[in-house]
């Protein structure tokens, strides 16, 4: 955000602060601050400790509260300074997925979707997590709403995608007898195994788009290495769909996952901002007859939309993953099928 949008978002006299510099509850030891400039958070910026007033808390949950405070209160130096920080904030999404090419010409960038609810010890959070640490492990960078359960479960997976499988059950036998809101294991996880190389986005965890306004400060995921907040939009799904071309998977969930389906269903059906998926939905008795989505799917898409229903972590990943990489049998370099090598 440049100078002339801060002077422009926080005019005198208007009764909102430039929180960099006039609210402390959001400026940690660490310089960590909710305000002017966007960025993309770690995990140690998200549970960086802060003090408000004689409680200690952190600056997730300090920068949640003062969010929701002055969306209370609203304004145009508010609804300026939430539009300019959410568009420099896709500068800087947009910069990362490109990072991440650079890094991994032929990976995928795919989406992974699903309930928040889902607690630990379940089957869904496990098979959540080996389809992060499988499809990060084979070049993709996964992105999440950066939330608990399922999101928590694939952002795990990512994390740890180059470490060995037996490192990824540890973890998940270690988190497992947890309660999604306590930390302390997801801290110990982190110290334990740290990246190999923290710079890989892809592959220290991965990156989480979410909302400063509807996510509760307390259930930061600690497992994306890099977390994009957004201030002015409450519903930054559409941008994950966006950057993903909707190349998403859905694990099961409830309202807000039938509530994404349906969208990603719709830029199918329209070509919405190119989106040309594939999409699968992992669990095929709960999408059918639990949360029967396949039903109106199937009505509302045409044949051979892009669209898959499966119970098989490894299908949904080698789905996703499409076309598969293949190494050159004489150049030993990744190509894709279908180029001359591989003729």
């Amino acid at each position: 955000m440049t100078a002339s949008h801060l002077s422009a978002a926080f005019p005198a006299g208007d009764g909102v602060e430039h929180p960099a510099e006039e609210d402390p509850a959001l400026v940690t030891g660490e310089g960590v601050a909710l305000g002017g400039y966007p960025r993309l958070y770690s995990a140690a910026d998200l549970s960086a400790g802060v003090r408000t007033g004689e409680r200690e808390t952190t600056f997730a949950v300090a920068a949640g509260n003062w969010v929701a405070e002055r969306q209370r209160v609203g304004g145009r130096a508010w609804t300026a300074y939430g539009a300019a920080h959410d568009a420099d904030l896709d500068d800087l999404v947009a910069e990362a997925i490109r990072a991440f090419r650079t890094r991994h010409p032929w990976g995928r960038v795919v989406g992974v979707m699903g309930g928040h609810a889902v607690a630990r010890d379940s089957a869904v959070y496990r098979d959540c997590a080996r389809l992060g640490w499988a499809l990060a492990g084979r070049g993709a960078l996964v992105i999440t709403g950066g939330g608990p359960g399922v999101m928590e479960a694939v952002n795990l997976g990512a994390y740890l995608a180059a470490r060995p499988r037996a490192d990824l059950d540890a973890a998940l036998a270690l988190i497992a007898a947890t309660d999604q809101e306590d930390l302390a294991p997801v801290h110990e996880l982190r110290a334990s195994f740290p990246p190999p190389d923290a710079d890989d986005l892809a592959r220290s965890g991965g990156l989480a788009i979410a909302s400063w306004q509807n996510e509760v400060p307390q259930e930061a995921n600690l497992f994306a290495a890099a977390t994009a907040r957004y201030v002015a939009d409450p519903a930054p799904e559409g941008r994950l769909m966006t950057v993903t071309a909707c190349r998403v998977l859905f694990a099961p969930g409830r309202v807000g996952t039938v509530q994404e389906a349906v969208q990603v269903a719709a830029r199918l059906y329209y070509g919405i901002e190119g989106a040309t998926g594939p999409v699968v939905f992992l669990g095929r008795r709960f999408w059918t007859e639990s949360m029967p989505v396949r039903p109106l799917l199937d009505r509302l898409l045409p044949p051979g939309a892009a669209v898959v229903y499966t119970d098989a972590v490894e299908e949904a990943v080698a789905t996703l993953i499409e076309p598969a990489i293949t190494l050159s049998e004489t150049a030993g370099t990744p190509v894709e099928p279908g180029d001359d090598h591989d003729r």
